[in-house]
């Protein structure tokens, strides 16, 4: 036999079946755990953390826009006036603001005196994000004026303060 009456066949060999089903199916029931895993710490995470806040989320703390009533334990803190740059139309403004408190006794009176410059350095934060049109309208001053009473409430543990007046002079 010559080489050329042969011819050669190649016949691919054959695999054993793998079954990609199980594979994929292994693979989803690993992910679906891992994220549930996840979920799960994340959820547990969030929920200590909620827990040392529940002290500063009170809503029985209502902050009333209202002028200062002839109370005998309620205290008047002038704080110091402050500049600070409002926005508006043209750009910026400047303005000298005075703040006054009302305080429910005296020990917050102390605790706000401590804590006199951490408290400026947060009005002036909140105000510098206003536009100066806050000042004109009446119901934008008192919700303004609520919202600082909120925000410095946070920092107070002695008590609260129970009503805020701002007095605004525009200098340019």
């Amino acid at each position: 036999m010559s080489d050329q009456e042969n011819q050669f066949c190649f016949v691919p060999e054959e695999k054993p079946s793998v079954n990609l089903d199980s594979r994929n199916g292994e693979k989803f029931s690993f992910f679906l755990r891992v994220v549930c895993l996840c979920v799960l710490c994340l959820g547990v995470g969030v929920w200590f953390a909620s827990k040392r806040f529940d002290r500063d989320i009170s809503s029985s703390r209502t902050i009333q826009s209202i002028p200062p009533s002839s109370d005998s334990t309620a205290e008047m803190i002038n704080l110091e006036p402050f500049f600070v740059l409002l926005k508006s139309e043209e750009g910026t403004q400047l303005t000298k603001v005075e703040v006054n408190l009302q305080v429910d006794h005296s020990q917050v009176s102390n605790e706000i005196q401590e804590s006199i410059n951490k408290i400026r350095d947060h009005l002036v934060f909140i105000l510098s994000n206003r536009d100066v049109s806050v000042f004109s309208d009446l119901e934008s001053r008192r919700f303004l004026e609520e919202e600082i009473a909120n925000q410095l409430n946070l920092f107070l543990v002695a008590g609260k303060i129970e009503n805020v007046q701002l007095k605004e002079t525009f200098l340019n």
